[in-house]
């Protein structure tokens, strides 16, 4: 099947493809991902393909007899290839925080870099710089592909390290802080909501620790003890949500806590009063298919992930988010996310109508592209085609939350 096909298909033509190879990829995590015994040395990655329905799994050194006996079990139903990687996706994602650490120096010397994170494939470290901002890199009559071994050299000179490093085209990041228009409790994720200076935002999932409930979204967006309204404009005695009570600008994700939430999320377009139920939670990896649910776009979909768990710098260099997922629109003509649908949930669909599993939080995008029509008119008309989101098991565990 062709990518381009995988589009037309329906939401739950497309969960039902995909959820195989992302439940084979989580049972080789749960054996021998990068959190257990058997994978913090071995696992480099993985990659799922809906096109071509297959699973490629990264793996560096010699392979356990227990993972090849679950491949094994696994191919009975699922195509799973095993290929030889170079390092550990943990060892990789040690030197991408190394490199990480160095990005003010980087900055300070001309380069400025925009994302820095493991290579899917397990074969080193991949940093994207933004070669319009990079005073060091200025070549008038250079094409950027002649600038990319003096990048690679500043890099390598401010952030020495043991791993090969890639160094690609990388844009800048822009954060997308900017019925569905009115919430009411329980709260749903996928709403507008807005705090003092009229600045406004998404809710990303209903999430519970005890018996406190919040609504997690992108730490960009506020700060500690900010008070959020629901709506297109701030006013003074307007519809409270609640307070913002935590945040990690570092992860952009940060909580609001509010009387009482659901376990659902907004479908459908800006205006719409359609929900639907999430099931769960999904951890992604390389080729899957994602959908974003922002209150200025709604829902969006065919968005494919590139890169996991990357840091990533915005606007400019005024913020870095760690363990955040990179995908793109498979029409390069049309956006994944706009202005305003920042916090907004990211998630996967399944083979059942109206059931949904959550894979992260909005945090901005890169390459601008035309906004659709579709879009809420009362928000600033700023599109990207690809979409940079906060991993959203990393933060569940992070805040020692729950889906709701």
């Amino acid at each position: 099947m062709a990518e381009a096909a995988v589009t037309q298909l329906s939401p739950e033509a497309l969960g039902a493809r995909q959820q195989p190879l992302l439940d084979a990829v989580q049972r080789i995590q749960d054996l021998a991902g990068p959190q257990t015994r058997l994978g913090e040395a071995g696992y480099s990655g993985a990659e799922i393909s809906v096109p071509r329905w297959t699973v490629t799994l990264y793996w560096h050194g010699a392979r356990p007899a227990v993972l090849t006996s679950l491949v094994r079990r696994l191919g009975r139903s699922v195509p799973v290839q095993v290929v030889s990687a170079g390092y550990s996706e943990r060892s990789l994602l040690t030197e991408t925080r190394r490199i990480a650490g160095r990005l003010r120096a980087l900055r300070a010397a001309g380069v400025s870099v925009t994302q820095v994170g493991p290579r899917a494939d397990g074969s080193g470290v991949q940093v994207g710089v933004d070669f319009a901002a990079s005073h060091a890199l200025a070549r008038p009559n250079g094409s950027v592909q002649e600038r990319i071994p003096a990048a690679a050299h500043l890099i390598a000179s401010h952030a020495p390290g043991s791993v090969p490093v890639t160094v690609f085209d990388g844009r800048s990041n822009a954060s997308a802080a900017g019925n569905r228009t009115s919430d009411v409790s329980p709260y749903k994720g996928g709403a507008r909501i807005v705090r003092a200076g009229n600045v406004i935002c998404s809710t990303g999932f209903g999430v519970v620790s005890g018996n406190t409930h919040y609504m997690l979204f992108a730490a960009h967006c506020g700060g500690i003890n900010t008070s959020w309204q629901v709506g297109d404009f701030y006013a003074s005695g307007g519809k409270a949500m609640g307070l913002e009570t935590v945040r990690d600008p570092s992860y952009d994700t940060g909580l609001i806590k509010v009387d009482n939430n659901q376990a659902t999320i907004y479908d459908k377009g800006y205006d719409s009063s359609v929900t639907e139920k999430v099931v769960g939670s999904q951890s992604v990896v390389k080729g899957t298919w994602t959908c974003q649910n922002g209150a200025t776009s709604g829902v969006i979909c065919n968005t494919v992930v590139d890169d996991i768990l990357q840091t990533v710098s915005f606007d400019n260099g005024a913020f870095t988010a760690q363990d955040e997922n990179v995908a793109h629109n498979a029409n390069t003509k049309l956006q994944s996310n706009a202005g305003g649908d920042s916090g907004g949930p990211v998630f996967v669909n399944t083979g059942t109508k109206g059931q949904v599993k959550a894979v992260g939080t909005v945090s901005g995008g890169y390459d601008s592209v035309s906004c659709a029509k579709s879009d809420d008119p009362n928000a600033t008309p700023v599109c990207w085609n690809h979409l940079d989101f906060a991993d959203l098991n990393s933060n569940l565990s992070r805040w020692s939350v729950h889906l709701s």
